[in-house]
């Protein structure tokens, strides 16, 4: 097995070592795709390794394949994972996203001097991406599994979302709004502070992640070192945000 493959499935075979590490991966990720907690599915691993010491079993042959397996189970999803709980996540990136979307358009009437003109394109953009970021909250399971089945939908449909994006920004230069570019760096700044609070929030009010994969009888240690791997994780989107925005800001109103 190659580095890269021992990096890949570490974590299956430390939590499942009996078992094939490439059926254990893709029994992990099917489950974690219908929204399952980390717990369960370690649980449900556990036992699937339990079963095959036990009667000497290659997993493949007693359990045919993960992700059918997987499937059969129609185990719960996790209240983190369910529409609910993702809208706590997606609402305040949301909230981000206008406050880029504003604070990148005032930048360079602020350095002009001159008012902000808010175009078709541009209020569009903006509606679209709120509008993505809510339906992958209400499909994000089915979502997840299309990609990860069929990579090449993922590339394709980012590839046709970002030709829309620019395609809308270049044809609609139809003025719809005209406000004093002050009003867009307030409006910018203030969503930008508010989405990052809410997500900073969320991020450390939540103590155990259902994401975060664990087995019955583990050490405790490595349990909360995989949960402080997994707010980590949590965080840099929150952070990447703002800061991309700010960024451009900085780029737009110092260059022109």
């Amino acid at each position: 097995m190659s580095k890269r493959e021992q990096k890949r499935y570490a974590l299956v075979r430390e939590l499942a070592p009996g078992i094939s590490p490439e059926w254990a991966e893709e029994f992990v990720g099917e489950l974690g795709t219908r929204g399952v907690s980390g717990e369960t599915v370690g649980a449900s691993l556990a036992e699937v390794e339990s079963h095959c010491a036990e009667s000497g079993e290659p997993v493949e042959e007693a359990f045919g394949p993960a992700d059918e397996y997987a499937r059969s189970l129609e185990l719960p999803v996790s209240a983190q994972q369910s529409t609910g709980g993702l809208l706590r996540v997606v609402v305040p990136q949301a909230i981000q996203v206008i406050g880029l979307f504003a604070l990148i358009s005032s930048a360079v009437p602020l350095s002009d001097g001159e008012p902000m003109g808010v175009t078709l394109g541009v209020g569009l953009n903006a509606a679209i991406v709120v509008l993505l970021i809510l339906l992958l909250a209400w499909k994000a399971g089915a979502a997840v599994r299309t990609v990860a089945r069929k990579p090449a939908v993922g590339v394709a449909v980012g590839v046709g979302f970002f030709a829309v994006m620019v395609a809308s920004a270049v044809a609609l230069r139809e003025e719809v709004l005209t406000v004093s570019p002050w009003w867009g760096l307030v409006l910018g700044v203030g969503c930008l502070v508010l989405g990052t609070v809410l997500s900073v929030l969320r991020v450390r009010g939540s103590r155990e992640s259902e994401a975060v994969l664990t087995v019955p009888f583990e050490e405790q240690q490595r349990q909360r070192e995989r949960r402080r791997q997994m707010r980590r994780a949590e965080m840099l989107p929150v952070v990447l945000i703002p800061a991309f925005a700010v960024l451009n800001f900085l780029v737009l109103f110092l260059l022109t």
